[in-house]
């Protein structure tokens, strides 16, 4: 079950991949639950089994990035990190998976998801490019989050005792903002549409961030 909604989420469904994260956790020691949940999320794919993802011509023509960081997993302490990139008002590309240590902060975790999203814009523009589609490339892209000290942090060399224990891997963000590469920008929480990709959120949340995550909404992607 797990293997099949994990193919299903990674291509049609970005709003299932947090629970088939959830999932994948329990394959080798599942329990009755487990599995019931897992047939949940089986009967949703196949109740919008039709639906897919849309993109259209009026969308945003530049990439556009949104990341988030949410639940925590209690036993090793890490949380869970999602982003998700939209280009002509669809998702191209977006993960959700736990951090790989352990944060401190708020926006310690929003900081380190940053830089897991800034890496995959510098390759999907670099990809763009080779291909000869420079224009969905445009300027800096933008890299919305919800955290203002993750997106201060980004932009500044500033050492003190609440940031000076950060693993240096994290500091690429900081490099893709200097080149150009993107812009980190902050959006309202209850607009940040990879919020979904963090945590099990409520129907009303869903309801409002689902279409955007899946191309089905005709309003334009919340901005910074």
């Amino acid at each position: 079950v797990a293997g099949c909604i994990n193919w299903a989420a990674r291509l049609t469904a970005p709003e299932c991949a947090f629970a088939v994260c959830q999932l994948c956790k329990v394959m080798d020691c599942g329990t009755r639950a487990d599995f019931d949940a897992g047939i949940k999320v089986v009967d949703y794919m196949h109740h919008h089994r039709e639906r897919g993802i849309r993109f259209r011509s009026t969308g945003n023509a530049t990439l556009k990035a949104y990341y988030d960081s949410g639940s925590r997993d209690y036993s090793d302490g890490m949380n869970q990190l999602g982003f998700v990139i939209m280009l002509a008002g669809g998702p191209i590309l977006w993960t959700s998976k736990k951090h790989t240590h352990v944060v401190r902060s708020t926006s310690h975790e929003e900081y380190m998801a940053s830089c897991w999203a800034a890496r995959e814009v510098r390759w999907l523009r670099r990809l763009l490019c080779e291909m000869g589609q420079e224009e969905a490339v445009g300027g800096p892209t933008p890299l919305l989050g919800d955290n203002r000290a993750a997106i201060l942090l980004t932009r500044n060399e500033l050492i003190t005792p609440a940031n000076r224990f950060y693993v240096q891997d994290y500091y690429f963000v900081k490099e893709c903002v200097k080149l150009k590469e993107i812009e980190t920008q902050k959006v309202a929480g209850k607009l940040n549409i990879s919020d979904p990709l963090t945590k099990f959120v409520s129907g009303a949340v869903m309801k409002c961030l689902g279409p955007w995550l899946t191309g089905r909404d005709d309003r334009e992607l919340p901005e910074g």
